[in-house]
C-alpha cells in the first residue's frame, strides 16, 4: 500500500473541482482514493473527520430514486453544457432540457445541480456600436 502525503495536500485533492459527483464529498473522496491509490480507509476517515462506520453505512446504502434522478440530470447538464459551449445559464438550461427530453425539471432544481457541478454561463462582453474617435477629429 502506498502511503499518502500530508493532510493539507490530501484535503486539496478532495476539492469540489476534483470530484464531480453529487452527494457527500468526503465519502466519495475516501472511496475514490481507496480504489485508485489503495490508501488506508481508517487514515482517510480520521483526516476528514468522519467515522469509519459512517463511511461503510454510506457505501452499502440503497441509493434513493431522487438521487438517481439527480445523477441522471447531472449527466444531461454536463452534456448540454459541452454541446452549447458553456453559454447556457440555469434558466435556458432548464428550458432546453425540458424541451428536448420531454421532461419537467424546475429551474431551481437545475440551478442547484449546476452549482454543485460548478457550471455557469460564460457572459459575453457587449460590443460597442460606435467608432472610436481620436481627439484631433473632435476638435475640427
Amino acid at each position: 500500500m502506498s502511503k499518502s502525503p500530508h493532510s493539507p495536500e490530501f484535503r486539496a485533492m478532495v476539492s469540489k473541482e476534483y470530484l464531480d459527483g453529487l452527494g457527500s464529498y468526503e465519502y466519495l473522496a475516501v472511496k475514490h482514493f481507496y480504489e485508485a491509490k489503495e490508501w488506508s480507509i481508517n487514515w482517510m476517515c480520521k483526516q476528514l473527520g468522519i467515522t469509519r462506520t459512517g463511511y461503510y453505512k454510506w457505501l452499502h446504502r440503497d441509493i434513493p430514486v431522487q438521487e438517481q434522478e439527480n445523477q441522471k440530470l447531472a449527466e444531461l447538464i454536463k452534456e448540454y453544457d459541452e454541446r452549447f459551449c458553456h453559454i447556457l445559464g440555469y434558466r435556458r438550461m432548464a428550458s432546453w432540457l425540458n424541451h428536448f427530453n420531454h421532461t419537467c425539471y424546475s429551474p431551481k432544481r437545475v440551478h442547484r445541480i449546476m452549482k454543485k457541478l460548478n457550471i455557469h454561463a460564460v457572459i459575453r462582453k457587449k460590443k460597442n456600436k460606435y467608432n472610436a474617435s481620436t481627439p484631433e477629429t473632435k476638435c475640427q
